[in-house]
């Protein structure tokens, strides 16, 4: 069945890309010509069809570019292209809910499609059409391009600021504007958009305009980058539970019983043992874990990462330690992160914490923290910390030093989306951590101390964002005891239960829709 709705699909697919009318060749996306016109030295790639299900059910046949055989400095040039992080989409997401803006989701239709070809680039024509001794020449980007990322990029981002929107100095991919009263935000994943304002007119205009321009498809806001959103009272809830089960069945745990932590105590990560012979196996469990911990359950981060060192050649331990996780996973599958729509509550709190010494990470110590808008978790990560440290008060501060790159970075977007939007729902970070000792070595400011001499200043930058300017600190830091440390979480393996499900409920959320 799923062949034949495929197979029904590859001539519609082919005929939008292949024209030999000369008068609109530059408008289509490949033009065919007479081999003899292609140039000596090119080299004509190769097409690929690829077929896809999406999450909504609709079945996708699209015609692909082969470019793992394109040359630099001949049929490409530049190749990056910026994508969003998680942590200020969730940051724009949470400002638009408390502001009760139009939200809006949208998916540019055949997105590469839509910008010209920096370079000459020649193509075999598609399995399906053989019409004489001719070669596809591309006009338009192809899916599978090298640079087809960039020039699309390139090309939605030239189209919305004609619209008089602003690209972000601290995101490529996040544009604001303001027009008297009225503001808008929109985030840009590749083809999608998410676009958001205080008047729902402004969003319509923009979307009919880019679907003149483009052509656009308009899109519940159910999904978002694999995650299923559900709106409540104003609040939005990201869950994975597809990632879910599709982990439960890579792991084949569909008939093994949930465990109540992440980590088995009595587990230890060593890499001595039987090896796991499917390494490619291993490898995208971790990977699908990874996402899942940097998308919506940093409650999973920490064993994540400890299991990601063992990559190379990991033992039957280390994959009896990702079914353990996996097990848990199962059992809380209803967990997610809810962004608050509480225009009151807009405070910036951000936890740091270390591991020192972890016996899970090869003795080297380990990095976590933070930080919530609203009560709501919208950043968060955990690491191995690069350098030896010989004591848990340095492990904390290196800690805090790598922290706070992420806060700072964080506060300058705040202050430029309010100044350029003008929504006033920022107040400065408060800061929590619980070394005391690490605090004393911030407030001291001594870099000839004993304790902190030996480290580089990298370590010290943060100083003057605790010092006082004459108003106070730019930031304040606070003793805060362990046990409510939310970002203890993401440094350890927890031996007792209690203590980790008590600040884990207090990160997360159980989804209002959840379906087993």
């Amino acid at each position: 069945h799923s062949r034949r709705r495929w197979l029904a699909l590859m001539p519609k697919s082919g005929r939008l890309l292949l024209t030999t009318n000369t008068k609109r060749s530059s408008e289509m996306t490949l033009t065919l010509v007479d081999r003899s016109e292609v140039p000596k030295d090119a080299k004509v790639h190769r097409p690929i069809w690829r077929f896809k299900v999406k999450l909504d059910g609709r079945y996708k046949a699209r015609l692909c570019f082969d470019g793992r055989y394109q040359v630099q400095g001949k049929d490409v040039w530049e190749t990056t292209a910026p994508v969003p992080p998680f942590e200020l989409i969730r940051v724009c997401l949470t400002l638009l809910l408390q502001a009760s803006a139009k939200i809006a989701q949208a998916d540019i239709l055949n997105a590469f499609l839509h910008s010209e070809v920096d370079a000459m680039v020649f193509m075999e024509q598609p399995e399906g059409y053989r019409i004489g001794r001719k070669v596809c020449r591309l006009n338009k980007s192809l899916y599978g391009l090298q640079q087809a990322s960039r020039l699309w990029h390139l090309t939605l981002i030239e189209a919305l600021v004609e619209e008089g929107l602003v690209q972000s100095a601290y995101c490529n991919c996040i544009l604001m504007g303001r027009w008297k009263s009225i503001w808008m935000i929109v985030i840009i994943y590749v083809d999608d958009l998410i676009v958001g304002s205080n008047d729902p007119e402004k969003v319509e205009s923009l979307l009919d305009k880019l679907q003149e321009r483009f052509g656009v498809r308009i899109e519940d806001f159910t999904t978002y980058l694999g995650m299923k959103c559900t709106l409540r009272n104003g609040s939005l809830f990201l869950s994975q539970q597809h990632l879910v089960r599709e982990l439960i069945a890579k792991t084949d745990c569909q008939s093994k019983r949930p465990t109540l932590t992440p980590a088995n105590p009595k587990t230890f990560l060593e890499e001595m043992g039987e090896p796991f012979e499917d390494l490619e196996r291993y490898r995208s469990v971790i990977g699908s874990l990874l996402w899942l911990g940097r998308s919506t359950r940093p409650d999973i981060l920490f064993q994540v990462i400890a299991l990601a060192q063992f990559q190379a050649s990991p033992t039957m331990i280390q994959w009896g330690a990702a079914q353990h996780l996996v097990r848990y996973i199962k059992g809380t599958s209803s967990l997610g992160i809810k962004l608050n729509a509480d225009p009151a509550d807009h405070d910036i709190k951000v936890y740091f914490d270390a591991g020192h010494h972890n016996p899970a990470l090869r003795s080297r110590s380990s990095t976590g923290f933070l930080v919530t808008l609203g009560g709501a978790p919208i950043a968060w990560s955990s690491s191995i910390q690069k350098n030896v440290t010989i004591s848990s008060a340095e492990s904390e501060y290196m800690a805090i030093s790598e922290g706070m790159r992420v806060v700072l970075w964080m506060t300058y977007f705040f202050e430029e989306m309010e100044e350029v939007t003008g929504i006033k729902r920022y107040k400065r970070p408060n800061c929590f951590t619980d070394s005391q000792p690490a605090i004393a070595l911030i407030e001291k400011e001594d870099p000839c101390m004993p304790s902190t001499r030996h480290l580089q200043a990298r370590a010290h930058w943060m100083w003057q964002h605790f010092r006082s300017d004459g108003n106070g600190p730019h930031f304040q830091l606070n003793y805060i005891n362990t046990k409510e440390n939310l970002a203890d979480i993401l440094t350890k393996s927890f031996i007792a239960t209690a203590p980790f499900c008590r600040l884990r409920d207090k990160i997360l959320s159980h989804n209002p829709d959840y379906d087993p």
